[in-house]
Parts: structure tokens; sequence; C-alpha cells
């Protein structure tokens, strides 16, 4: 039985959201295809990795050149699988990018793309189901809940940020290396997929935007999509899964190596959080603002948790901005979208948060995943810097007996 959902939350799925579709893809155990973005064949790899991990099935599409000539990527008269420098790539112009420059760049050797795409439980949608049936030519699949540490203390919180190794392990079985312009959408609009660009900047990751409306906006814009049987329109130029070649796979000349996150500080740990509580007995100032991405219901303790029997509230001195605040639903399209930085400044003052405050400000939700909304939307407004992200959220910190706080 689904479990109950807060109502901001469930204002968005229904504006967002679309049944999961069935797809007769088997799921591998034991191997990860992926994606090999080679010029004139489809190809496949082995590589150990988690039983939890989704197979990439981002494999060039050959029977949709009918429908556009340039879907296998560059031209096959370039021979070599070695990517084009550095110097030849194109530039991500914001955070966020347009359907219409992914379609312009979608096959240039070096942009990838990724599904970020991850729902709630009660959202009833089922993140992998809806790659294998429908996806953006060439996209690969994240699973935030296979690339995550499950050691000590973090073994019982969901999607916490990976170990490098962990990460360079996944990046490598999807084909990702450092030098690729990287591209995140999710099946809402704007919801997992910033938490997944996250991770990859919190790794090093320097060329990674978000497209603009997600995977909704695409299929809008009756952009070709791929994946699936018997080719099934369903929002875009829709055509079936050719099986995989068997001819090996040319690997990228580069490899992604485990690099320590270039900012360990952005990362907040719970006795970080705890030392910023207010004191009554103290008059010392807050070193950093705390902002709380859930609903307000969930934020003053009025509403439930998704997470069984985790209590709702808050953490003491907290500020509430919900996420879903910073969107805004385009009606002719019914696409959500995030927000102009000039609304975002002023949803975030109407929550008395100013965006250019010298203090740190930390970002909490759930469990780290819409937190990363209220981060993006923070670079948009051109602050990316002095801001950081509670990762175990208020499910680490609820399930661990910290002080807790309802109302405003």
């Amino acid at each position: 039985m689904r479990r109950q959902a807060s109502s901001s939350i469930q204002s968005f799925i229904s504006s967002s959201s679309s049944a999961a579709r069935p797809h007769s893809l088997a799921l591998r155990t034991a191997s990860c295809p992926f994606l090999s973005r080679t010029p004139s064949f489809v190809a496949t790899r082995t590589v150990a990795c988690s039983t939890h991990i989704l197979p990439s099935i981002g494999k060039r599409n050959m029977a949709t050149t009918a429908v556009n000539p340039n879907v296998m990527g560059p031209s096959s008269s370039s021979s070599s699988s070695t990517p084009a420098s550095s110097s030849s790539a194109p530039e991500l112009p914001d955070p966020l990018v347009s359907v219409d420059w992914l379609s312009q760049h979608l096959h240039h050797p070096l942009v990838r793309v990724v599904d970020g795409s991850w729902y709630m439980p009660a959202m009833g949608r089922d993140a992998q189901k809806e790659y294998a049936s429908q996806r953006i030519p060439g996209a690969v699949f994240f699973d935030l809940d296979a690339c995550c540490d499950k050691q000590g203390r973090n073994a019982s919180l969901p999607h916490m940020l990976p170990s490098p190794e962990q990460f360079a392990s996944y990046m490598n079985a999807l084909g990702i290396h450092r030098e690729h312009r990287v591209v995140f959408y999710d099946g809402m609009g704007c919801f997992s997929a910033p938490r997944v660009r996250l991770t990859f900047k919190h790794f090093g990751m320097e060329h990674v935007a978000m497209l603009d409306g997600g995977f909704p906006a695409w299929k809008a814009a009756r952009k070709e999509v791929e994946g699936g049987e018997g080719g099934e329109d369903q929002g875009g130029a829709s055509t079936s899964q050719p099986e995989a070649s068997s001819k090996p796979s040319e690997q990228p000349s580069k490899s992604f190596d485990p690099q320590p996150p270039p900012n360990s500080s952005f990362v907040y740990s719970m006795d970080a959080i705890r030392s910023n509580l207010p004191s009554s007995s103290s008059s010392s100032p807050s070193s950093f603002l705390l902002i709380d991405a859930r609903s307000q219901g969930r934020f003053e303790g009025s509403e439930p948790e998704p997470r069984p029997g985790l209590p709702s509230g808050h953490i003491p001195g907290s500020i509430n901005v919900p996420f879903t605040e910073c969107l805004e639903k385009d009606e002719k399209s019914g696409v959500t979208r995030l927000k102009s930085p000039a609304a975002l400044k002023t949803t975030f003052r109407q929550h008395g948060v100013d965006p250019s405050t010298s203090l740190p400000i930390v970002a909490s939700c759930g469990s780290g995943v819409t937190a990363s909304v209220l981060l993006l939307a923070l670079e948009r407004m051109g602050r990316e810097s002095n801001v950081g992200l509670y990762d175990g959220s208020w499910t680490e910190w609820a399930t661990e007996g910290n002080p807790m706080a309802k109302g405003k």
C-alpha cells in the first residue's frame, strides 16, 4: 500500500508525473553494459558492479537513422575512438541548458546525457522501468541507490554520497570521464537530477548542467526518444531498441581516476549541525544558515514523513524553503521548470533567506535529494561558493536522538 505523501509533493507529482511503463528488458545482476559512443556501431562492455545497478541501456538506436541521420553520433568517416580535444567541446552556457541546446549538441563526442530519475515510494513510479521504456537517445542511467556509501553508520541511510573509489568505478562503467560535458535530466522536470549533478560536481566534474524542464520538456518539444519495444510513440519520435552488437567495444582514451573531493568542507556532518544549534545559554550567532527543502507540513510537524516510523518536524534554528516553491509550471506545456534567478531571489527572501548573506548556506531535506534543488537554485542566482549540504538530512537527524522542533 502506498504511503501518504505530503500535500505539496502530491501537487508536484500530479502536475509532473506519468504512469510508469512496463518493459520486457531483463535486468542483469552480474554485468553492466554501458554506452559506447563509437561512430559506426553499438557495443556493450561487461564490468563488475553492484547487483542494484541497472544496465545502462543507452545503446545507439540504428533504427532511428531514418528519423535523424546523425543519431549514431559523429560522422562514420571519423574512425578514431579517441575523444576530441576539450578545446573543441561545446561550452555549457548555464547551470541549465535548453532542449534546443541539447538537441544541437546531442551527438558531439564529448557530450554525455544522464538520466538521474529517482522517485519516493509513494509516487508509484519506477525510474529504471521508465528509463528502459523511453529515454533521450544515448542516455545512461545513474542509480542513486546503487552509487552510494553503505559503509558504517551510512548503511542505514539512503543514497549517501559515494566514496571517490565508488564514484570512479561507476563513472568508468558508464563510460564517462572528466572532459565530458554532462547533461542531467529526470522524469519530473527538476526533482532528483540536481542531486546526481551535485554528486558529479562534488567529485570535481566541472562541465555539468541540468536539462531545463527535464524529460517532460524534451518530450513536449517532440524531440526524438529511444527505448521500448515496437516503436510506440509516447510523446516523441520513439523507435524500437535494437539488439546490441557483438563487436568488441572501443574504449575512450581516458578513464575516470578516483580523486578526493576538491572541496571537502562542502558536506556538513551531523556533528557540525549540532554545533550550530541555537542555545538559550549562549548569545553566539549561528555560524551558518540551515535551510530545509521539505514541505511546510513536514517541517512544522503537521504532516507525516513518507518514511515509516520517522517523525516529522525540523532541526531547531533551520529555515523552511520548500523546493516546490523554487519551481514553476508552464501552463501551456505542463512542464515544471526551475524559476528565473529574479523569481528565485524573491522566493528565498519571502522565506527569510537572503541569498547574498555572508554566512554559509547549508541545505537539508529528507535524505539529501531535494536539498540539491535549493543548491541548484542558489547557483542559478549566482551563488556557487560558500554553500554546503547536510547529506544525512532529516532522516539521520531524526533517528539519532537529536533535538527536534515543531511549528514554524
